[in-house]
């Protein structure tokens, strides 16, 4: 999960500054293809004309066409595909759900994050249950770190099979239900299942 943000982060990172200075890259790749196959190339700085009227000219070069209007706008329409799949929301919930990783000695843990993800089931936790759920994390925690049997976990669905295990889910159960959330989050929210599916 922590991985999958990151991959996330960092791809819509690498489109936005391709979308900056990937044009002169491209444009040599498709002048050098056009040299190397005898394929006539325009010259980027004449005023650009459009195919339908060869006889009217804009105040446009050939270069902020293409540039501008093609490059550009499709750069635009795979941002706003990958925006449209990983919203803030969804982000915000693979975050979230990130801070119950057990990798590393549960170095991603974050009470605040738990607490924001409880806050996306109202009808799981209502407000009395939200104030228990952040001394049981503190509790939880503290334990995890403490029992050499969570010390290797990989992952969330292994925690919950030790958390079972070792019946902490009876001390801890409003941690083990967020748990269990998270779990059936990716099959219950088609969103974020259509994230997930994007993300292979």
């Amino acid at each position: 999960m922590v991985e999958a943000v990151s991959m996330v982060e960092s791809t819509k990172a690498v489109l936005q500054n391709f979308r900056e200075s990937g044009f002169d890259k491209v444009l040599t790749k498709a002048s050098n293809f056009c040299g190397k196959h005898n394929i006539q190339i325009l010259d980027m700085e004449k005023d650009y004309v459009p195919s339908r009227s060869r006889n009217q000219r804009n105040k446009i070069t050939n270069r902020h066409y293409f540039k501008i209007d093609c490059f550009n706008a499709i750069m635009d329409k795979l941002l706003q595909e990958f925006g449209d799949r990983f919203n803030e929301v969804n982000m915000e919930l693979l975050k979230n759900i990130a801070a119950l990783s057990p990798r590393d000695s549960f170095a991603q843990f974050n009470t605040s994050k738990l607490l924001r993800l409880s806050e996306f089931y109202p009808y799981d936790f209502d407000d009395r249950e939200n104030i228990k759920l952040e001394h049981q994390l503190s509790l939880y925690h503290h334990s995890v770190l403490n029992d050499t049997k969570f010390a290797n976990l990989k992952s969330i669905a292994d925690l919950s099979k030790m958390i079972v295990k070792t019946r902490k889910h009876l001390s801890y159960h409003l941690v083990y239900r967020l748990l269990k959330l998270a779990l059936v989050l990716p099959l219950a929210t088609a969103s974020v299942e259509r994230s997930f599916s994007a993300m292979k």
